[in-house]
């Protein structure tokens, strides 16, 4: 049977996976311990709803991808290294989303009846959270067949 221990437990594969990720976590992000800079870059799932039909169970879930900005590295010959690195932030953490949902769309998770859309949206977010992150979110559909007993 597919429920959401099965849901949770793919995406934490794929996340650990990834060259791109050190930490992933699951749940509400409040309760993650943010402070800690050996975490990062960081995959954070999050279940928001599950929509059940006789047929089907369609989870939506929220992820996230970041990694913490690092303001005091300089570069005293490049005004613009902050933003680089924010930059390499953003393309790495990219790379990392994007291969997570590909397993779902196109790869081992989907063999195994987890099926993701293939078109989805990743919206970049920079200055979050007390110690500012960057990185990605992304909400998708996880659709499952339903194997849940009427009984």
């Amino acid at each position: 049977m597919t429920n959401v221990y099965d849901i949770i437990a793919s995406l934490k594969q794929q996340g650990e996976a990834s060259p791109f990720i050190n930490t992933v976590t699951a749940g509400d992000i409040t309760q993650v311990d943010l402070d800690k800079h050996s975490i990062f870059p960081l995959f954070h799932i999050t279940l928001d709803t599950a929509e059940v039909s006789d047929n089907m169970v369609e989870f939506n879930v929220k992820l996230m991808v970041a990694d913490l900005v690092d303001y005091s590295t300089s570069d005293d010959n490049d005004s613009s290294y902050e933003n680089e690195h924010i930059e390499h932030i953003l393309n790495t953490q990219l790379q990392a989303i994007v291969g997570i949902v590909t397993a779902f769309t196109k790869g081992s998770q989907r063999d195994l009846g987890l099926q993701v859309d293939e078109n989805y949206t990743c919206t970049p977010f920079v200055d979050r959270f007390e110690n500012v992150l960057a990185g990605w979110e992304s909400e998708i559909t996880i659709k499952t067949p339903n194997t849940f007993s009427n009984c």
